[in-house]
């Protein structure tokens, strides 16, 4: 059971820019049991610009592809469903036997999105010309911004990745700063194969996050793709909030509800 200390960037593992490490700390004892690298803002314009380059290929990426991609990662989650059960449990402070029940939804939860990605609609809106018809066709986005919680620290980050990146987005996913080991197992899972997540893990508490993109996306729509996410750092912190003009849709959960 490896808790990596590093940045996981172009499918290697990397050390933040700065240099600096974060103390982990066990749940069930208040004890720092690992480091994890901490990110800086150079960071983030870094693996945005990957994330940002990588879109282009990724969404022209046939369906029935990046369906198989998933498919295959998978089975490697399978495999692994103790190993990661026990990096959650040790991080998180689940009991073990919780931590398995998660592992387990996972690799069907990711069949799921891959089965679904595959029946997206463009309905035809009618034949308003002669000779014409108008439809409604869904394309890709571009660069996802998103952020997974403490909690549920790779069941819910996986509801993030998996429609994103298999509707032929790229996205940036911030894990929770103070469990960031089973994501950053992730990570590593997906190297071998398409997608090749890439993680960066910032550790702090306002606009800070990691990158998991598909195979390598640009510095300057750090403030526009992630829209810079902002909390306040005071203990009790503000709802998420758009710094940039022109700032993309999105949800934001509070505490429970959830707004579109």
């Amino acid at each position: 059971m490896t808790f990596h200390d590093k940045m996981f960037v172009a499918g290697s593992w990397t050390e933040a820019s700065g240099g600096a490490k974060d103390q982990i700390l066990a749940p069930a004892t208040g004890e720092a049991f690992a480091e994890a690298a901490h990110g800086t803002a150079a960071d983030v314009d870094r693996v945005v610009a990957a994330a940002h380059a990588a879109f282009p290929d990724w969404a022209r990426t046939p369906v029935g592809e990046r369906a198989r991609a998933f498919l295959e990662l998978a089975d490697r989650i399978e495999a692994d469903a103790r190993t990661l059960a026990e990096i959650e449990s040790r991080n998180a402070g689940k009991p073990i036997s919780g931590a398995l029940e998660e592992m387990e939804m996972i690799p069907d939860h990711l069949r799921f999105f891959a089965g679904a990605a595959r029946t997206i609609e463009g309905r035809a809106a009618g034949e308003f010309v002669p000779g014409t018809t108008s439809i409604i066709r869904r394309d890709p986005l571009g660069v996802v911004g998103s952020v997974a919680p403490w909690n549920f620290p790779l069941l819910m980050a996986i509801w993030k990745i998996a429609p994103a990146l298999l509707t032929g987005n790229t996205l940036v996913l911030k894990p929770s700063e103070h469990t960031p080991f089973s994501v950053l197992r992730l990570a590593e899972l997906a190297a071998p194969g398409r997608p090749r997540l890439e993680l960066w893990l910032a550790p702090q508490h306002h606009w800070m996050p990691a990158q998991l993109r598909v195979t390598d996306t640009d510095g300057s729509v750090a403030t526009q793709v992630l829209t810079r996410i902002e909390t306040s750092p005071a203990p009790a912190p503000a709802a998420p909030r758009p710094s940039a003009a022109g700032a993309q849709p999105g949800t934001a959960a509070t505490a429970g509800p959830d707004p579109v």
